[in-house]
């Protein structure tokens, strides 16, 4: 009896820890329930979010480099593996965490939420690969945060004069293309593209990521169009090409010149 004792407390603690950890996860599944009803009972995501005043949705972007994959020269076309990362803020994505369990945030599928029809500009395929295909973070403050990964295919004009010591200089121009700048105010997120996790390429070195704002009025419109353009700054790695094109080049017109020299003094 005596050892018996201790066993039915201890099967009685843990049946009271298991029993109170279920409802616990029961009490936050009901919790995050509860907001999902709370959040997409009356919402739609064909149209943009409009609240009591028609305010212009601020939607931030940034992009991180991650590699240079290719300049395809005579195509003047750019291939870069990127991070794209935008952030916009919809009125109808609030709420207060301390009546859903405390949860601040929670992530759902991309096509649950509207979300701005940022396009890049000049895109050599039909549309950014990935950016519909991952999740989007939903902050109680109505705040959104989509980060995908894509490969970027971007006209680029190409400009040789300094070959193979050349830098060129290739803009990615990203905006709302169905949207103008009352409706959606594109702005930068940071001073900069974000570079750090580059990882090197045998042919060139980016240099720098900077970046503009434009704000822009075309024919069709009277309402101006704002975009950011990130800058990539690349030099190429002279190297190869001084080692396989310019010093054979000077070797072989070396020794023609000196050719010619000795022929001319045989016969003087």
């Amino acid at each position: 009896m005596s050892c018996g004792v201790p066993f039915l407390l201890l099967y009685s603690l843990l049946h009271y820890l298991t029993g109170f950890h279920g409802v616990w996860s029961t009490t936050q599944a009901e919790h995050q329930a509860q907001l999902l009803e709370h959040i997409f009972s009356n919402y739609t995501s064909y149209v943009r979010p409009v609240c009591d005043q028609d305010q212009p949705i601020q939607v931030k972007i940034d992009i991180a480099i991650r590699q240079i994959i290719e300049l395809d020269e005579p195509k003047q076309i750019l291939y870069l593996n990127a991070w794209v990362r935008l952030s916009w803020d919809d009125c109808h994505m609030t709420w207060d965490p301390n009546n859903f369990g405390n949860i601040s945030n929670i992530v759902v599928p991309f096509q649950r939420v509207w979300s701005p029809d940022i396009t890049l500009y000049d895109n050599g395929d039909s549309e950014l690969e990935g950016s519909k295909d991952y999740l989007i973070d939903i902050e109680h403050t109505g705040i959104l945060i989509y980060h995908y990964p894509t490969i970027i295919k971007v006209l680029c004009r190409i400009d040789v004069v300094y070959f193979p010591f050349d830098t060129q200089v290739c803009p990615l121009k990203f905006g709302s293309w169905s949207y103008h700048g009352f409706e959606i105010n594109v702005t930068n997120r940071d001073s900069a593209g974000d570079m750090t996790s580059f990882v090197e390429n045998t042919e060139w070195d980016l240099l720098s990521l900077p970046l503009a704002r434009h704000e822009l009025k075309y024919g069709c419109c009277p309402e101006p169009y704002p975009d950011v353009t990130f800058y990539v700054t690349m030099k190429r790695k002279p190297l190869f090409y001084v080692l396989n094109l310019l010093f054979p080049c000077l070797l072989i017109t070396a020794v023609a010149l000196l050719g010619k020299h000795l022929f001319q003094s045989l016969y003087q």
